[in-house]
């Protein structure tokens, strides 16, 4: 059986965890994150990450973001760009989006 493809979107802390743990579990994964810095620190650990903005639909287009079956939304405490980015996930086509949100204090 096929592993599922997941897309992380996001690198800070939490995005990171996830793309470290799924890696053990040999997942099949498509990183974004806008800072390259952050992309460059993964691109050794999966075979597909990129610079991009997930809030722009035309780079998820680019990215063929509607190929993964899961999509894993962690932009720490922007609630607006986590919004638009599952909405434009779902409307893509992605089946199950998870967002993480990381409460106000």
């Amino acid at each position: 059986m096929k592993n599922k493809s997941i897309a992380v979107i996001g690198l800070g802390q939490f995005g990171l965890s996830m793309v470290e743990e799924l890696v053990k579990h040999d997942a099949d994964l498509l990183v974004i994150d806008s800072n390259p810095d952050l992309v460059k620190k993964v691109s050794y650990l999966v075979p597909a990450a990129f610079v991009a903005d997930a809030t722009d639909e035309k780079a998820l287009r680019e990215l063929d973001i509607s190929r993964v079956d899961n999509a894993i939304v962690a932009f720490g405490n922007n609630i607006q760009a986590t919004i638009l980015t599952t909405v434009m996930l779902k409307e893509l086509g992605v089946n199950v989006v998870e967002e993480s949100i990381t409460p106000w204090r």
